[in-house]
């Protein structure tokens, strides 16, 4: 999403039923950290990422091979594309103003709908979640109280009738949508991005058949490895993460006492 955290969420008209808009201006923060980050260099050194022009366009192999280093702010945007009639690879110039004019860039984040939990399915969101939490003043670093009133009807309102906010904002020059919903493990309100069902794809195979008695089988196979209690932490913790940065503390550690660091994964 665009680096824009703070927004105000705002009822419709339609909704609201009045003239008078009710805003409870909110944060955003990310509710999920990133996998470990490795660079790349050689002989103990990192590595620059440049971006260069070649001759005739082809992959560097060396230095002579390079016509000249580009700067992040030469860097220009283009629409790759291959001509119909010559089948030659060509570029046209975008306009970035232009595609950043369509969507202007706004604090405001309307609810359009209630909605029941279950019309939102997996395929529809996408890899952004966020912590959704009050405002603070600037100056007293305390929470504005409205908006806590608000914050807190909209909370348990969602959690009593098990439904979702669907809300639309602009951010990154692009219209977005997403659903807002009470998450009660960590006490607050959460959101997700949805991906815009101009994206889904449609279903091209069909793998189901028919199958008399088909819940008899499904009690067998899958009936016993129902579990009470859903999913808890322990269900998705990633060994991966957790061997690398162990491995990596060990190698920072043997480093200091002249061993020199290298990464084992057991």
């Amino acid at each position: 999403m665009s680096r824009s955290s703070k927004f105000q969420l705002k009822f419709t008209k339609a909704m609201a039923g009045t003239q008078t808009s009710m805003v409870c201006r909110i944060s955003l923060t990310k509710s999920n950290q990133s996998n470990t980050v490795f660079c790349t260099g050689i002989d103990g050194r990192r590595v620059k990422t440049i971006k260069i022009l070649t001759h005739d366009d082809e992959p560097a192999t060396g230095i002579d091979d390079i016509e000249k280093i580009v700067s992040w702010s030469e860097l220009e945007t283009y629409y790759p594309y291959r001509d119909p009639e010559t089948g030659e690879q060509k570029l046209v110039k975008i306009d970035k103003k232009a595609i950043q004019s369509i969507y202007q860039n706004s604090d405001c984040m309307s609810i359009e709908k209630i909605i029941d939990s279950t019309s939102i399915k997996p395929h529809m969101m996408s890899d952004s979640h966020y912590f959704i939490d009050v405002q603070r003043d600037k100056k007293t670093k305390g929470y504005f109280t409205a908006d806590q009133k608000i914050y807190t009807i909209f909370y348990h309102f969602l959690v009593h009738y098990d439904k979702y906010m669907l809300v639309k904002f602009i951010a990154s020059n692009r219209e977005k949508f997403a659903i807002i919903y009470p998450d009660e493990s960590s006490g607050g309100l959460r959101m997700t991005i949805l991906i815009h069902t101009t994206y889904q794809r449609d279903r091209k195979d069909k793998s189901l058949m028919s199958i008399k008695d088909v819940l008899k089988y499904g009690d067998k196979l899958l009936g016993p490895m129902i579990g009470p209690d859903g999913i808890n932490e322990d269900d998705l913790i990633d060994t991966y993460e957790e061997q690398i940065r162990g491995s990596i503390k060990t190698s920072i550690a043997t480093s200091a006492t002249g061993g020199g660091a290298k990464i084992k994964v057991s």
